[in-house]
């Protein structure tokens, strides 16, 4: 499960800041183009969504993803039934069903930011690469951390992908915690288990969470 936000919440919060830095100097109604193409897995069924990429992920060369990669000489690979590749697949998945949220929330803070600031660091002699850094970064980190928290608590609780894609498989190597709640309480009769690991596993989150907010505001002087 750490694993999974490991790769996912990194991932989804650079390839989102990317691309709301790309979207946000457009036209409105290119942006509000974007905005709804990029929000649609968010309201689509994930049912939907897991059946079109296990069908994209198919192994040997008849699958998409494979076909792809065999055109840049790399070999096959079976993404969902290899204990190396499950996990960073279903991580993938999760970046693109949620990468919608993300780039509509930074886009809001992008316009949040008051113009006259890179309007003054341009007189000032400031590159891109500067304003950046020093003005679109340091505006922006609220809405950091606030995906970074959201992120990293819907992570661990990581379920629907799992279930739907690999069922734990193979050997249990995509298993996450809410996974194995579920299958210790419905499939082995754990209950008690299965309860304890859930009372469990709030704090674990809230303690998590709570060091995000304190490390992310530790420069406004809040404790």
């Amino acid at each position: 499960t750490g694993l999974y936000a490991i790769i996912a919440v990194p991932a989804a919060m650079g390839l989102s800041l990317a691309t709301a830095l790309l979207v946000h100097p457009l036209a409105r109604w290119w942006k509000s183009f974007i905005r709804v193409s990029l929000f649609l897995p968010l309201i689509s069924s994930a049912v939907a969504l897991a059946i079109i990429w296990q069908a994209l992920l198919v192994p040997g060369q008849a699958g998409p993803l494979n076909w792809f990669i065999g055109h840049l000489g790399l070999a096959p690979q079976n993404w969902l039934g290899h204990p190396d590749w499950v996990i960073p697949a279903i991580a993938a998945f999760q970046v693109w069903s949620g990468y919608g949220f993300w780039v509509i929330v930074l886009l809001a803070g992008l316009d949040a930011i008051p113009p006259q600031l890179y309007e003054a660091a341009s007189v000032d002699g400031a590159g891109r690469w500067q304003q950046f850094v020093r003005i679109t970064l340091p505006m922006l980190r609220p809405t950091l951390l606030f995906l970074s928290v959201m992120g990293v608590i819907w992570n661990l609780q990581l379920f629907d992908a799992v279930f739907m894609l690999t069922r734990g498989g193979p050997a249990n190597a995509s298993v996450s915690v809410v996974y194995y709640i579920y299958r210790g309480a419905f499939h082995f009769d754990q209950l008690g288990h299965s309860a304890t690991m859930s009372v469990l596993l709030f704090p674990l989150i809230m303690g998590l969470t709570l060091v995000q907010m304190r490390y992310g505001r530790r420069d406004e002087g809040v404790s």
